[in-house]
């Protein structure tokens, strides 16, 4: 038998490894998803630069994928791709089709987008009372955001019979769940006692929450609250730190006031 020598099976051997190296850097450049999950969350990785190289045309290729196989939240991040233009051209009907699909099954994501729609007459005729409805369904599986929209029709009597206490409590849920806009506008009914008792320390709870999230509505409140000492002990240094926040977030209403109680 002819003995190999030690510089060729090392040669070899770098052969092979560097085979195996190459091999696995296509796997990880190809990556094969095996389930409707599987490609959309890659899809989404795609589309955001998650670890992975932003790449619009891949994210939409998986993405569609997994929606052609009536994966629900596939087909709302399709619609949303097509309504957004993102990786693809803009094409409303397209997004109104892919959210009724989402809707068809179930997606609380895709009915609220549907509604939005409907509400506002995008790409398809007004339809309030369907939004209602989508809403409702949503906010039945606790999404926050139609739960907000809910409170909002409710407080108006926009197409839905005007109920404060459903106001109230479509607020309460959607603010339990961290909705900066639920938590001011709840705050906003406890401090104009509006379908409830006047309740300034409620409010300024509210608006406390919804500032944490940066909500510029809400620290203008709260830095006028502290000024006027209003539910809260006067605190001068709180007031100007919440209107300064306000105004970076651009409030123009805190700009002026902090001109007004604070220019030296």
């Amino acid at each position: 038998m002819k003995k190999i020598g030690w510089k060729a099976a090392l040669i070899s051997a770098a052969i092979i490894l560097g085979a195996l190296l190459l091999w696995g850097a296509l796997s990880l450049k190809k990556p094969n998803p095996k389930t409707p999950q599987d490609a959309l969350t890659l899809g989404l990785k795609y589309a955001h630069g998650d670890g992975l190289a932003a790449d619009k045309g891949k994210a939409f290729n998986l993405i569609q994928q997994a929606a052609n196989k009536g994966f629900a939240p596939a087909e709302y991040n399709l619609g949303t791709l097509y309504y957004n233009g993102d990786g693809v051209a803009v094409d409303k009907s397209k997004a109104l089709y892919w959210y009724q699909q989402a809707v068809n099954h179930g997606d609380a994501q895709g009915q609220v987008a549907l509604g939005n729609m409907y509400y506002n007459g995008d790409a398809v005729t007004v339809d309030k009372a369907k939004a209602a409805d989508l809403y409702q369904q949503a906010a039945n599986q606790n999404d926050p955001q139609s739960q907000l929209n809910l409170g909002v029709m409710y407080a108006s009597g926009d197409t839905v019979a005007l109920d404060k206490s459903k106001t109230l409590y479509w607020y309460q849920k959607a603010a339990e769940q961290g909705n900066a806009q639920a938590e001011y506008n709840l705050g906003n009914l406890y401090y104009n006692g509006d379908g409830l008792a006047v309740d300034k320390g409620k409010a300024v709870y509210w608006y406390q929450q919804a500032a944490n999230h940066g909500f510029a509505q809400a620290e203008l409140a709260l830095g006028i609250m502290y000024y006027n000492g209003e539910g809260v002990t006067v605190d001068k240094n709180n007031s100007s730190y919440w209107l300064k926040q306000s105004a970076d977030h651009g409030s123009e209403a805190a700009k002026n006031q902090l001109k007004i109680w604070f220019s030296s």
